[in-house]
C-alpha cells in the first residue's frame, strides 16, 4: 500500500522552508525505484538518500531527528514505534493505527490524511523547535517503555511459543 513518499517528495522538492532536510528512506519496497526516479527528476539525489535493506536501522534512527510516516493507511506502524523506542517523535497521518501509537502534540503529530500541508507545517515545528523535538521524543520513548516493557513482551512471547508448540 501507499507509504506516502511521494508526499515527503514533494514537500522537499516544493517546500521553501524544507531546503535543508535530507530524507533516508529505509527498506526495498516496491515503491523504491520511483522514490529514486523523482530525486533524480527534482534534483533532489543529494537530499534523499535511498539506504534499502539495512540490518542496523538503529544506526539510521539515532542519526535522524524525527520520524516521518506519511502512510494513507497503516494498521499499528510498528516502524513508528522503533523509531519513539529511540527517542525520536514521530509524525504520521491520522489513518488507521497510527493514533494508536502516537500521541498527537505530546509524542509527536497526527496530521488530517493526506494534508501534505499540515503534514509539513508540523515537520518544521520540530525541525525548528530542537527542545520541542527532545521533549516529544523523551515523551515517545516513555510510551514505548511504559507500553512494551521487555519483561511483559517476553512472557507474552513465551505464551505464544507455548501455544504453538506440541
Amino acid at each position: 500500500h501507499d507509504k506516502g513518499h511521494g508526499d515527503l517528495l514533494e514537500i522537499l522538492s516544493s517546500d521553501v522552508r524544507a531546503k535543508n532536510w535530507h530524507l533516508l528512506v529505509i527498506g526495498k519496497g516496491k515503491a523504491l525505484s520511483s522514490v529514486q526516479a523523482v530525486a533524480k527528476a527534482k534534483q533532489m539525489t543529494d537530499r534523499v538518500h535511498c539506504l534499502g535493506h539495512v540490518l542496523d536501522v538503529e544506526n539510521y534512527l539515532d542519526a535522524a531527528d524525527l520520524m516521518v510516516l506519511p502512510s494513507k493507511f497503516e494498521t499499528f506502524g510498528l516502524v513508528l514505534g522503533e523509531a519513539m523506542a529511540m527517542g525520536k517523535p514521530a509524525i504520521a497521518y491520522r489513518a488507521g493505527g497510527t493514533a494508536e501509537v502516537i500521541a498527537d502534540g505530546i509524542s509527536g503529530y497526527l496530521a488530517a490524511p493526506q494534508n501534505r500541508q499540515e503534514l509539513a507545517d508540523k515537520i518544521y515545528l520540530l525541525a525548528e523547535n530542537p527542545k520541542l523535538c527532545q521533549k516529544m521524543g523523551i515523551a515517545a520513548r516513555e510510551w514505548v517503555t511504559e507500553k512494551f516493557p521487555y519483561d511483559k513482551m517476553m512472557k507474552e512471547l513465551l505464551l505464544v511459543y507455548k501455544q504453538l508448540l506440541p
